[in-house]
């Protein structure tokens, strides 16, 4: 070991004798300098550093590779090699000396991430616990790092010619940004990532989560795992051929046994990752088998045009596919028994291991039909096993509908009308759902398309939204469905790519009380009052109350929820707890600045707009759902004190589910524009049948609606919007140039008058798509004369 490390001093003194130091103190500032630049995703520390980090690992690892060329050329470069050949040291101690004189300094620099990583969660008051995974998967960097110097110090050895950089380089980048790509040819993407070494870009490849941070820590401690081995071997092997080369005695006792040892581990491995992703799969192909009976027959909009027409009893459209039989014996299924609502709910919940969940749930029925009923349809989801179902304290027979999320209960005694019975049911189920989301936009589709975990129930998080049905509802709606992708929207055509999709059904509000027993753990959120909490033995139970929601949602683990509130409104968002509490605060509160002016100028457009003073908000991962346009029980409704249902999109005190592009880390530095046109699409426009100049138009209205919000507060002089971040074709943009003089002549508390007639003019227009623009422009400079 002494001679090893005598060896490495002097490579040492070599290296930084030339030019190698000053490109080691030139990367280290360059680092250094990652907290100094301007990041959309700033809010997110975890995301923060793999966002900044990814393209210096590259650098990185394109630099590696080049300075063992350099080392393993020392020898090979020389004339004196017969003489050095001849020298009696041991080729295992020189190239140990050489590796390490390059892995301790430029693994030193793989390691800055997880350094600038630990040094901002610190500073945010972060527990370890919300750290650790973070700093394994940022800190096993060394790894890829390790073995670029490996493969670049064995190319090296390959021929004095310098065109061995050449090479170096090139299979290097083949190795670390290609391999997987070729592999993928021939397996599904997630075993392309144990050729993926290079694996540093964890957003991309669903390891780390927006709303969990980092996940996924036991597959990706067995991929470097993996890895890890692959090093010894290759290390291995170079001390191998290098004793070939002198002719030096090998000690076969000691080199097969770690090569055994590393393929072993390379073995296990693989096999413990195979076991992790068999339980996904087979989830998947669960899914998959059973909503391929529910096949959605046309595109979303044709689909709900082909159910209204079917319920209203006109005839079908000739240029539509036809419903199903199957499908439309459950529409009229689901008109028989909409006199059926649910009054109040009593859950107990019991989340065990290996995603199990037993529920106990107690339901008010109320008949509201004139006929007396000898069986009734719940929607559950067909995961779950009955054990028990009573109606009135008398046990009652059920059986599922084939192929739906649809159970039957045949009480002992008919449920007579005008009365409100209540049904008991005890049911189990495995709440894990996976889903491979197969793309088809080319090789870069496939690259990202990690697959989805939508549902789920863990030990230490679980994920349980109103629409997926871990409760039943009274009804056969439709829970879920497949969208198949065609060439040509034809039945007949190839399939490019199928998805199940979640359906959000319309559901009338009703009173819930849920107890939830649980891993102490994790922090439980729902969209009730939290009314009592105990914790003993390792294990929790929190009661929850919530009155008049149309859905419950119950979501657990390493999670914050911020609250902030006016004499208006209390606004509460669900956040990773990678984001820190100073920013969490400061996003909350301009979440409630945004809502609050937003419900003002929401109701000047659309009186019926809905803005209830109770709202939770949380970004999903993989919201997967859709609104219900296939099965949507509004259809079923026709009284009136229903239709005024139909104008709250926005659920009282429910969870809203942002759309994807609303990232909660990127508001601060990007503002609430994606927040703003969510909800006035939501509450005021119809975004479902939009024209394309009214869309286009709509966009424009709230970009405005956003910019005005953020300017409460300003001086009247600043623009609305800043002609230098809006630029067409190289100029400040035409449009927004027009919205600033309609803003100053309007003036900041005018400025809402402005955004009606805007709304009235893009309510009337019938231009065309190409002439949007112009038109609007000269309506814009009416109203600014």
């Amino acid at each position: 070991m002494i001679t090893i490390w005598k060896y490495a001093v002097v490579e040492w003194k070599l290296m930084f004798r030339g030019w190698f130091g000053l490109i080691l103190l030139a990367v280290t500032g360059g680092a250094c300098a990652i907290s100094l630049i301007n990041n959309a995703y700033a809010d997110d520390i975890g995301w923060y550093t793999l966002s900044s980090s990814y393209k210096f690992m590259s650098f990185m690892f394109m630099m590696a590779p080049f300075l063992a060329v350099s080392a393993a050329r020392r020898d090979t470069a020389v004339k004196i090699r017969p003489i050095h050949d001849a020298l009696p040291y041991r080729s295992v101690q020189l190239i140990t000396a050489r590796l390490l004189a390059l892995i301790i300094p430029l693994g030193a620099l793989a390691l800055l991430p997880a350094c600038f990583y630990a040094y901002h969660a610190l500073r945010a008051g972060m527990t370890f616990s919300s750290m650790s995974a973070g700093l394994f998967m940022l800190g096993s960097f060394v790894i890829p790092t390790t073995f670029t110097i490996l493969l670049g110090y064995w190319i090296g050895t390959w021929t004095r010619n310098r065109i061995v950089y050449l090479y170096s380089l090139a299979i290097v980048a083949a190795v670390l940004f290609l391999a997987n790509v070729i592999f993928l040819e021939w397996m599904p993407a997630q075993w392309t990532y144990l050729a993926d070494i290079g694996l540093t870009d964890l957003t991309r490849l669903g390891f780390y989560s927006e709303l969990w941070g980092f996940t996924d820590a036991a597959a990706y401690g067995l991929l470097r795992l993996f890895h890890t081995a692959l090093i010894v071997l290759l290390f291995g092997g170079i001390v191998y051929s290098a004793k070939r080369g002198r002719k030096e005695k090998s000690r076969n006792t000691v080199l097969y046994p770690i090569a055994a040892a590393a393929v072993i581990t390379m073995v296990m491995s693989v096999l413990g990752y195979a076991s992790i992703w068999k339980e996904r799969t087979e989830s998947s192909k669960e899914n998959f088998a059973f909503y391929r009976k529910l096949l959605q027959e046309n595109p979303t909009e044709i689909n709900r045009i082909a159910i209204e027409r079917f319920l209203a009893g006109e005839d079908a459209d000739p240029n539509a596919n036809p419903l199903t039989q199957q499908h439309k014996n459950m529409l009229l299924l689901g008109r028989k028994y909409a006199m059926l609502t649910a009054l109040k709910y009593g859950l107990k919940v019991n989340i065990g291991e290996k995603h199990r969940m037993e529920v106990q749930s107690a339901i008010q029925l109320q008949h509201g039909g004139q006929e007396a009923i000898d069986r009734f349809p719940l929607s559950l989801r067909h995961h779950f096993q009955i054990l028990e179902v009573k109606v009135e304290g008398m046990p009652a027979a059920f059986e599922w509908e084939p192929g739906e999320d649809v159970v039957w209960v045949v009480p002992a005694r008919p449920v007579q009308p005008r009365t409100v019975v209540e049904t008991t049911m005890e049911y189990a189920g495995t709440i894990n759902d996976w889903y491979d989301p197969q793309g088809s936009g080319g090789i870069d589709d496939s690259l990202d398309a990690h697959w989805e975990r939508r549902v789920f129930v863990d030990s230490d998080k679980l994920f349980l939204p109103g629409y997926y049905g871990w409760y039943p509802y009274p009804g056969t709606d439709r829970l879920a469905e497949l969208e198949q992708v065609r060439f040509d929207e034809r039945l007949s055509s190839p399939v490019v790519d199928e998805a199940v999709r979640e359906s959000e059904p319309y559901r009338l509000p009703a009173d819930f009380h849920v107890e939830v027993e649980a891993g102490g753990r994790m922090h439980l959120i729902a969209n009730g009052e939290r009314k009592n909490s105990q914790a003993a033995d390792g294990r929790q139970r929190v009661v929850f109350d919530a009155s008049g929601v149309r859905g419950f949602n119950l979501i657990g683990g390493n999670l914050t929820e911020w609250r902030e509130s006016n004499h208006q409104a209390m606004v509460s968002i669900v956040l990773s707890n990678q984001i820190p509490p100073s920013r969490a605060k400061s996003i909350a509160g301009n979440l409630l600045a945004h809502y609050t002016e937003l419900s003002q100028i929401a109701k000047m457009l659309n009186p019926d707009a809905f803005y209830p003073s109770r709202i939770h908000f949380i970004r999903a991962d993989y919201p997967g759902r859709v609104q219900n346009e296939s099965f949507n029980n509004q259809l079923l409704y026709r009284s009136p004190p229903i239709k005024g249902e139909f104008l709250k999109p926005i659920d009282s005190n429910g969870f809203y589910y942002l759309s994807y592009p609303n990232h909660p880390a990127s508001m601060t530095f990007n503002g609430l524009s994606y927040f703003d046109e969510d909800l006035v699409r939501a509450t005021v426009l119809d975004a479902n049948i939009m024209s394309v100049p009214l869309s286009k138009l709509a966009g424009y209205m709230t970009e405005a609606i956003s910019q005005s919000i953020r300017h409460n507060g300003n001086a009247q002089g600043e623009p609305l919007f800043i002609p230098s971040m809006h630029k067409w074709n190289g100029a400040p943009h035409p449009v927004y140039l027009a919205m600033n003089k309609v803003y100053e002549a309007f003036g900041k508390a005018r400025f809402p008058e402005a955004i009606r007639q805007i709304y009235e003019y893009a309510r009337r227009y019938e231009g065309n798509e190409q002439d949007v623009d112009k038109d609007f422009i000269v309506f814009l400079n009416r109203l600014s004369p």
